[in-house]
């Protein structure tokens, strides 16, 4: 029995064992209280009516309101906290202003807050002018949102998100905050795992090598598993610090998150009229 146990728990088997029990400790530990430090939104453009096509703009005429204009776009965006921490209507920027801006050549029609996730967060806007809508809450916390519909001239994508949240910068489109895919951020973790364990593995068999007459086969494997450990959190630090580890995030989940064919105007969207 002890020449098995002997046999099964070398310094190599240990050394092994500790080094992939604790990596995966660690790294259970880092993704778990990693802390996202962004406002997020995602967007959907659709042409109402108006032609794309400029042959047929000449001979196509749409009036609102007795004015011709040169099409109609609605612009839904949906908004939320992925800050990890609650934000308050303090964290916006009284100097930058969180706002939907168009271009000087466009009209907005119409916009309305059309969701939230809870009544509490109080989230409004307001249209100051016929391209700027300001955007307000009381108080978002984690994956809570809100979803802001607008009727305009603008082509698609004419709409921009600017404005500044204290701590996390201007809002960032949540389709373009990872550059890479699922299974790319897979292949890239795996293949820095192996380097830097390789890299945790090599130190600590210099330390073992070097001090070998004076350290205990159990305290050779500690060391091993430490410097292995070590090496791969500093890896995921470096590679979180530059934000090679940023997935793409989930929005909040609406009562009215139906599958929608068709591009409808609500009556809702008419609910704030441009001044």
């Amino acid at each position: 029995m002890w020449a098995y146990a002997s046999a099964v728990f070398t310094y190599e088997n240990l050394n092994f064992l500790i080094g992939f029990v604790g990596t995966a400790l660690a790294l259970w530990s880092l993704l778990k209280s990693r802390v996202a430090r962004r406002f997020l939104y995602t967007r959907s453009d659709t042409t109402i009516i108006g032609a794309t096509d400029e042959i047929y703009n000449e001979r196509l005429e749409i009036r609102f309101e007795g004015h011709v204009i040169p099409r109609l776009t609605k612009t839904t965006m949906t908004f939320w906290n992925d800050a990890g921490k609650t934000l308050d209507h303090n964290d916006i920027a009284p100097a930058d202003k969180l706002r939907l801006t168009l271009p000087i050549e466009t009209q907005i029609i119409s916009a309305s807050l059309t969701d939230m996730s809870a009544p509490a967060n109080n989230a409004r806007i307001e249209i100051s002018d016929d391209r700027n809508i300001f955007i307000n809450f009381d108080y978002l916390d984690a994956r809570q949102g809100f979803k802001l519909s607008c009727l305009h001239t603008g082509k698609r994508r004419a709409a921009r998100v600017e404005g500044t949240i204290k701590g996390l910068g201007s809002p960032r489109d949540a389709d373009y905050t990872s550059g890479l895919g699922a299974a790319w951020v897979m292949i890239k973790v795996l293949a820095f795992i192996g380097s830097t364990g390789g890299t945790g593995f090599a130190v600590a068999v210099g330390i073992n090598y070097a001090l070998d007459q004076y350290l205990h086969t159990f305290f050779k494997a500690v060391i091993g598993g430490i410097c292995v450990i070590g090496a791969v959190i500093l890896g995921f630090m470096i590679l979180d610090r530059f934000g090679f580890l940023d997935g793409n995030r989930t929005r909040p989940r609406f009562k009215d998150d139906e599958p929608n064919l068709r591009a409808e105007i609500h009556e809702d969207l008419f609910e704030m009229p441009r001044p």
